[in-house]
């Protein structure tokens, strides 16, 4: 809804303020969807299904079994990619960055540019191919969620 949209807005405003550093837009929108939802403190599988970007933020839900939420404010405040890198190098160790990162990058831009806006109510998209391929590349299990339709 619209007070979804106005809080993911003024994230994306108040994360910039006070740096010149800038994550990759697939990283930024992953990380303000998250944060957004979490402001909300709506459930993950919630989260999910109101998210614009709803494999983004199962994207954000998988770092953030292994990095500390402190850690991801920290970096999406700061903007700091370095910080993203060397923690993702620390608990994910087999996972290259650059491959991590197209991966990313290959979802956001289907997201809205080959798709449309995604129906976050489509349960497909809860556990998407997609989102297994890059818990498989972190060494994660795949989400078990608890879905009720």
């Amino acid at each position: 809804g619209i007070m979804i949209t106005m809080v993911h807005e003024l994230l994306h405003i108040y994360s910039m303020k006070n740096t010149d550093n800038n994550l990759p837009a697939p990283i930024n929108e992953a990380m303000t969807e998250y944060f957004t939802m979490k402001s909300f403190k709506y459930s993950e599988i919630d989260s999910i299904r109101m998210a614009g970007y709803p494999l983004e933020i199962q994207i954000m839900m998988a770092l953030s079994e292994k990095i500390s939420e402190k850690d991801l404010l920290d970096i999406y405040f700061s903007q700091n990619e370095g910080k993203l890198k060397s923690l993702m190098k620390k608990y994910f160790p087999n996972t290259n960055y650059t491959d991590f990162l197209s991966k990313m990058t290959d979802i956001f831009n289907s997201t809205f540019h080959v798709n449309g806006a995604f129906n976050s109510f489509d349960k497909g998209l809860i556990n998407h191919e997609k989102v297994k391929d890059i818990r498989k590349m972190l060494g994660l299990n795949d989400r078990k969620f608890t879905v009720i339709f």
